[in-house]
């Protein structure tokens, strides 16, 4: 296909489509927070939202910990120490919004149906 000067209208540069996702397991846990912040929102708060609250829940304590532990510069761990935050508060906002959602944050809490299978599908 050729443009009106008859150059080719596909673009010879380097395409500028999104930055390489980061790694790791914090964006589906910020993709997650906010899928369950929106079906809170909505007034929608089922079993599914429940279970991946109770995921992301558990998964941010693990992280958490894994980032405390890990022998890295003090700069990186507050750095992914800030993002980690970022999700909590995601999540105790929500949990303010939905009253119900505070139970599956105790220790003692029985894990939902289906919460280890996304467990795993979240890693």
């Amino acid at each position: 296909m050729a443009s009106r000067d008859g150059r080719s209208a596909r673009s010879t540069a380097p395409r500028r489509g999104r930055p390489p996702a980061e790694q790791g397991v914090l964006p589906v846990l910020t993709r997650a927070v906010r899928e369950v912040e929106l079906a809170v929102q909505r007034g929608k708060v089922g079993p599914t939202v429940r279970t991946t609250f109770q995921a992301v829940a558990l998964l941010v304590r693990e992280e958490r910990a894994r980032v405390q532990a890990a022998e890295t510069s003090e700069g990186r761990r507050a750095d992914q120490l800030k993002k980690i935050d970022v999700v909590a508060t995601g999540l105790a906002r929500t949990a303010a919004r939905d009253g119900s959602l505070l139970a599956l944050l105790t220790e003692g809490a029985e894990l939902q149906d289906g919460t280890r299978a996304l467990l795993r599908e979240m890693r």
